[in-house]
């Protein structure tokens, strides 16, 4: 706490080069950063709180630029190392001293985490059993199937809000098996690839924002227990899943936005740039726009082999497997 402009503050070696947010004034709080100069001397600098916007901005800007997220990502996390580190532009050395920071906290740290292996696992599996079911014929079987009864723009982008809704258990499985399932079908009526994208994300992770059992739950149910735990005097007389359940009244975005995209899909209205690119996919044929970085030739080793049978069965019963042993997985643990 603050005392006529000064700041008593223990100056113990865990605390040097952290941030350390203190009572200034009553109900005020500024963040601050410790840091300790060669001859002893001690540095406290203050660290606006409107600065935690730049990370994720340079992020997004750059992206938005260069068009390479992953290193847009590595700069963003750099600048927000950098304003966690204090700020400290006397010298190069705390410059490059911020990207050791990322690279040995926010990367081989993280990569050490077992949540986020397991996110990276999953990932990497589900991506490859799309690849081996589009390859085998099964994901052109699919398209086969639904296209029966696609018969209009209108009918594709209804079965490819019913297949978001349907695989519910993850929404990395239910982007990479919905998105890849029903772009054929989407090209086949000229729904522009915004829409597909639109419509795929936002049934993703909504559906499995409020499903019952999906790979959300481990870390949602974690998080209320440690709400509880941190509400002094606080007795639950119950469980955090049954806290979880009663919370899905209040689940309004999920709800709305699966909603709103219905609403969309049935009365054919959409706005902005969305419009243009329905327009311009209606009109032209041209689902992509001409320097989008999705063009078909990055798609072709999806394409399935020669002599392949187009059969649906061979992308269903992969898909189901997935989807009951995340079940039990869940269940179990």
């Amino acid at each position: 706490t603050f005392l006529k402009g000064q700041a008593s503050i223990p100056a113990e070696a865990d605390a040097l080069g952290k941030l350390l947010l203190i009572k200034n004034g009553h109900k005020h709080y500024s963040l601050y950063h410790l840091s300790q100069y060669v001859d002893g001397s001690y540095r406290l600098r203050h660290i606006p709180m409107w600065l935690s916007v730049i990370p994720p901005l340079v992020a997004i800007l750059l992206a938005l630029i260069f068009r390479e997220v992953i290193i847009s990502l590595f700069v963003g996390v750099w600048a927000g190392a950098f304003i966690a580190g204090g700020m400290r532009i006397e010298s190069f050395y705390y410059f490059m001293l911020s990207f050791l920071e990322v690279v040995q906290r926010y990367v081989i740290e993280a990569l050490n985490n077992s949540g986020h292996l397991s996110v990276l696992v999953f990932s990497m599996l589900i991506g490859g059993m799309v690849a081996i079911i589009s390859r085998n014929g099964g994901m052109a079987g699919v398209v086969q199937a639904f296209s029966r009864y696609a018969q209009s723009p209108k009918s594709a982008q209804f079965i490819t809000w019913l297949l978001g809704v349907a695989i519910f258990f993850d929404d990395y499985a239910n982007t990479l098996i919905v998105g890849n399932t029903m772009r054929k079908v989407t090209d086949q009526f000229k729904v522009s690839r915004e829409k597909l994208a639109y419509i795929v994300d936002s049934t993703a992770a909504p559906v499995a924002a409020v499903a019952f059992i999906t790979t959300w739950i481990g870390a949602e149910l974690g998080y209320i227990d440690d709400g509880i735990s941190g509400l002094p005097g606080f007795e639950a007389d119950m469980t955090a899943y049954a806290i979880f359940i009663a919370s899905l009244r209040y689940s309004f975005y999920p709800v709305l936005t699966l909603a709103f995209i219905l609403m969309i899909i049935y009365l054919k209205r959409d706005f902005g740039p969305m419009y243009k690119a329905e327009i311009r996919a209606r009109k032209t044929g041209e689902v992509s726009r001409k320097m989008s970085a999705t063009e078909e030739g990055d798609l072709e080793d999806l394409d399935p082999v020669q002599g392949a049978p187009l059969k649906w069965y061979n992308a269903v019963i992969p898909v189901a497997l997935v989807i009951l042993m995340t079940m039990f997985g869940l269940f179990d643990t």
